[in-house]
């Protein structure tokens, strides 16, 4: 996996949480290469168990917790927003090379 396959992913995965947000109803994502469908398979199993557990429900209708002047009104423009923090700093480490974010996101793990 490189960079690109996962700010490809991101793209993905934000105009999937966008719209879902709008109130629209999608199939989940889909990829042909299957490194790129286990990573969205993988973020989309994260994210429906952080919802199911509860994780994020004190983020949701919350005035501290905001994007700008808006306020999170649901799950899935909470994890819109922080999808496109990530697709950004894919966007930022990816010029250090081909695996510039995943080397960054190594060090911080490990």
């Amino acid at each position: 996996m490189v960079d690109a396959d996962v700010l490809w992913c991101c793209e993905k995965m934000h105009d999937y949480y966008k719209k879902t947000a709008q109130g629209k109803e999608l199939e989940d994502p889909e990829s042909p290469i299957q490194r790129k469908q286990d990573l969205m398979d993988e973020l989309l199993n994260l994210l429906e168990h952080r919802e199911e557990v509860g994780v994020d429900k004190n983020l949701i209708n919350n005035p501290d917790y905001r994007q700008g002047e808006v306020v999170y009104s649901s799950h899935a423009m909470l994890y819109a927003a922080a999808i496109k923090r990530i697709r950004d700093s894919v966007r930022f480490w990816k010029k250090n090379g081909k695996t510039g974010y995943l080397t960054f996101i190594k060090r911080q793990v490990i």
